[in-house]
């Protein structure tokens, strides 16, 4: 989620006439452990809330920021859109991924405790530009492993009997929407689809995973519309943008995101082990080149203990979180 995009999500947003202000942390590449407790795993102060670059400047100290605001004008953060590594079996299973997520939550929750968290789903590299359906599929089956730290985080939420959620953004679903949309035979996006595979993705990827000026645009429609939950049909556009195709992204993303969250239920953290048992897994491994590691995704993910990211015991659910910082 580097610049442009929240750049760009503020000016669609302001040339919709909707309120806006922002900061954000981005250590490239990093697991969500990295930004919150750093590279010690014993760091009880958790310096990595204070690493990574800023709106202005870097190694702004976010959990003071977000509980008392520096840089917004007096007013309170009310939504943080965070993300983990794009690996997300990998990131669950060895970067704690569920427990460091909700303390980051928990830090936007000290400074307002209506806001609301959206985990974005992020996407892998696409392995064959000229050929993406095999990378379409797979986001499309790895979408519940992003869903179920939501719903894992809610769990204890609600057992605590309190009200704040995280909610699933649906980046990488809209992503692969766009992509089939304008690669498929006999469909396309206007503007977008070009006279092979390969060059609509080169329209859209700079390489394997970053996306172009274009590509970072639609994300920003995205994110928009998932927030925000208004269409953004009419929006500012870039330079670099044509008028056809950013018509043409606003449409798809709009489509995209309303679609999903007019559909969405949240799985609960039974369906979520069945998921990572029956699928998930393998699609991870097989997608990745090392199908011989499901089997050990799949035991870790039906085990009955804390080992286990989508296990909830009420009993020792306290323990199972960080303290704050």
């Amino acid at each position: 989620m580097d610049n442009p995009l929240p750049d760009y999500v503020e000016s669609i947003a302001q040339s919709l006439n909707t309120t806006v202000g922002w900061n954000q942390q981005n250590v490239i590449g990093s697991p969500i452990r990295v930004r919150t407790r750093g590279n010690d795993s014993n760091a009880s102060s958790f310096p990595g809330y204070s690493t990574g670059k800023n709106r202005a400047g870097s190694n702004l100290n976010v959990v003071s920021e977000l509980r008392q605001p520096q840089t917004l004008g007096g007013q309170r953060y009310d939504t943080l859109v965070l993300t983990e590594r794009h690996d997300i079996v990998g990131s669950l299973l060895w970067e704690n991924t569920v427990a460091y997520a909700r303390h980051f939550h928990e830090r936007l929750i000290e400074g307002n405790a209506q806001a609301n968290t959206y985990l974005y789903h992020s996407w892998l590299g696409v392995p064959n530009k000229s050929a993406p359906a095999a990378w379409v599929n797979y986001e499309r089956a790895i979408a519940p492993a992003w869903q179920c730290v939501a719903s894992r985080i809610n769990q204890s939420l609600q057992s605590e009997g309190r009200s704040d959620r995280v909610v699933y953004l649906p980046a990488g679903l809209a992503l692969a929407s766009l992509v089939e949309q304008a690669t498929t035979p006999g469909r396309s996006v206007a503007g977008v689809t070009g006279a092979s595979a390969r060059e609509t993705m080169d329209r859209l990827f700079v390489d394997d995973v970053h996306l172009t000026s274009i590509g970072a645009y639609y994300m920003a429609l995205v994110n928009y519309a998932s927030v925000y939950r208004r269409s953004p049909v009419g929006a500012w556009a870039p330079a670099g943008v044509t008028p056809t195709q950013a018509q043409a992204l606003q449409n798809v993303a709009w489509q995209a995101v309303a679609s999903h969250y007019n559909s969405f239920t949240s799985p609960d953290l039974a369906q979520c082990r069945a998921a990572m048992r029956d699928t998930v897994c393998a699609a991870f491994y097989n997608f990745t080149g090392q199908p011989a590691q499901t089997a050990s995704c799949v035991g870790t993910f039906t085990s009955t203990s804390q080992s286990n990211p989508f296990y909830f015991n009420a009993a020792s659910d306290r323990s199972y979180w960080f303290p704050a910082p």
